[in-house]
């Protein structure tokens, strides 16, 4: 009897221990904050103005430009040029408001043109502004809202990225519950993906309403869900062997961007393309395997 006793007293003895340390393990492993966050762009005293657009560069160390068209030409495009690299060419609404444009090649001297058709594909510059450029953060232009990747706070977007981010214990948690989310209940749009009209924007909460899309609404949609929950997510465009295409690129802590990946296996990616993911035996006979990428622009 003595000894049953004592033998209880010495399990317990190494069970306390063992309990406090499982529960000082899981309150260390706090459950990440999934208040989401959207970044308002606003207009300043710093812009470049004619009679036929306005440049505001007033918060370019935010990582954005903010562009207003005021004339009447219907076929209007704006040009963002790093330094000596490629431009990056946008459509402009003919009689809308202010667009947001990224400034996604990091520091340095940016020229923003906007230009109007004249005839057949000629254009001609009718405003534009040089700028110099040092951003505050870094990952500001993956941060926020912007013609590609546009949502607001009250997005239904962005209220479902914070429910799936709720009860993640980091960044990548989340982007999983994303992802799969994504992959699970957007189908691919073959008659949209047949006839693209020229200027084609995504409309994320439409995109997420209806339950299809093409690559670049699966992309816009995926980084709005993460953008909002304060990841910084590039929304990249470029080619999947010889076929345009759009997919994302991520920010993680403890590994830096993750690019060019296929599907995640546990905590190794191998590449986050949502379109392919979501529709494998579809999408095999347009980019075949999806091994060959080539990023173009980030937005």
């Amino acid at each position: 009897m003595r000894k049953r006793f004592w033998a209880a007293i010495l399990l317990c003895f190494f069970l306390i221990p063992l309990t406090a340390c499982k529960d000082q393990a899981t309150a260390a492993r706090a459950f990440r904050d999934p208040t989401p966050l959207v970044p308002i762009a606003e207009t300043g005293a710093a812009a470049y103005a004619n009679h036929h657009a306005i440049i505001d560069y007033s918060h370019s160390e935010q990582g954005y430009v903010m562009v207003r068209y005021l004339g009447e030409n219907d076929k209007v495009r704006l040009q963002i040029a790093h330094g000596s690299d490629d431009p990056y060419t946008y459509v402009l609404d003919p009689g809308g408001g202010y667009a947001v444009f990224p400034l996604s090649m990091g520091d340095g001297r940016y020229t923003v043109n906007v230009f109007e058709n004249i005839a057949g594909s000629r254009y001609a510059q009718v405003c534009g502004a040089t700028i110099a450029v040092q951003l505050a953060d870094e990952f500001a232009p993956f941060l926020l809202p912007n013609q590609y990747v546009d949502y607001r706070a009250d997005s239904k977007a962005v209220s479902l990225g914070a429910e799936l981010a709720a009860g993640a214990y980091d960044d990548l948690d989340v982007v999983k519950n994303v992802y799969k989310y994504i992959i699970g209940h957007i189908s691919y749009d073959e008659r949209r993906a047949a006839d693209v009209p020229a200027g084609y924007l995504p409309v994320v909460d439409a995109v997420l309403e209806g339950g299809k899309g093409i690559c670049f609404d699966y992309a816009a949609l995926t980084a709005a869900m993460l953008r909002s929950q304060r990841i910084p997510t590039r929304l990249v465009i470029g080619y999947s062997d010889d076929v345009y295409h759009a997919w994302i690129s991520v920010y993680l802590k403890d590994k830096g961007w993750v690019n060019n990946i296929i599907e995640f296996k546990g905590n190794e990616w191998v590449r986050m393309d949502p379109t392919f993911d979501a529709n494998h035996a579809l999408l095999d006979r347009y980019i075949g395997g999806g091994s060959d990428y080539h990023a173009m622009y980030y937005y």
